[in-house]
């Protein structure tokens, strides 16, 4: 239990097995995780880790081994297991316990795991796993935003707000974020379809960053055809500029003049 007097309480993930293998459960997650097959967790099973001070493992004899990448923090290395237990007492469900303070990239190898080893079905049934995907949600949703910050500066505040609440949601089902919900939000639930909690987070990102798509790109029928369908209650944190654009769509009706924007949660932009 180090790991847990290290980091404070963890956050469980239910991980459905091909079949009871005990303690043989990490080892099969570790081995799923390190085939360069699968790209997306190939590669982030072997990202760096860069926290100041480094958390390092200790080993039974009392030495520090620095934990510097993500496979490190999952599975351990030479003289520490690592920072994540893994327990599989009876039966085919697999208890993945991850420190609640762990780095994004942890978060996404275990959510990319268990998308390989369950076949893409997220949900585990008999388990509840909402903790893991409301913790997955606050760090994607950060990860999100800080992307956002750093690629689309000339982009409204209104847009990348939407943007980090979209890539989250696509990854965990999970709404909410930073104002919203926009018409921009409900356009990139339309193009990512029934990928909820079945998307990579790098996919997500490709996809909802395009500067011709549904976040940053021009308002087209889309937009237009949920501005027309959708009550405006909810929909109510869109950009100003935006409202203009619609209203000169063949679905804009003069009834919704009075349409307020500034009805939403606090957005993190607005004062920037």
């Amino acid at each position: 239990m180090y790991p847990a007097r290290l980091h404070g309480r963890n956050i469980i993930l239910p991980i459905r097995l091909p079949e009871y293998m005990g303690g043989g459960a990490k080892i099969y997650l570790r081995n799923i995780a390190k085939m360069p097959e699968n790209k997306e967790l190939f590669s982030l099973y072997f990202t760096p880790i860069v926290l100041d001070p480094l958390v390092s493992g200790i080993s039974d004899s009392g030495k520090k081994i620095p934990i510097d990448n993500v496979g490190k923090w999952f599975a351990g290395t030479p003289g520490y297991a690592g920072h994540v237990i893994v327990e599989n007492f009876k039966g085919n469900i697999a208890l993945v316990k991850i420190p609640e303070q762990s780095p994004l990239e942890v978060f996404l190898l275990l959510y990319e795991l268990k998308r390989a080893v369950e076949g893409g079905i997220s949900h585990s049934g008999d388990i509840d796993e909402s903790r893991f995907f409301f913790r997955l949600y606050d760090v994607v949703l950060e990860a999100a935003k800080d992307f956002a910050d750093t690629t689309k500066k000339n982009a409204s505040n209104y847009h990348r707000a939407a943007f980090a609440n979209s890539v989250a949601y696509a990854l965990t089902g999970v709404s909410g974020g930073y104002g919203g919900p926009s018409i921009r939000e409900y356009a990139a639930g339309s193009v990512l379809g029934n990928r909820t909690k079945n998307i990579s987070f790098s996919e997500a990102v490709q996809i909802l960053s395009d500067d011709n798509g549904v976040i940053f790109g021009p308002i087209t029928d889309l937009h237009r055809r949920y501005w027309r369908d959708i009550p405006q209650e909810e929909m109510f944190d869109n950009d100003p500029d935006d409202l203009e654009e619609l209203k000169k769509g063949e679905y804009y009706t003069e009834d919704e003049d009075d349409f307020d924007s500034g009805l939403g949660r606090p957005n993190p932009y607005e004062n920037n």
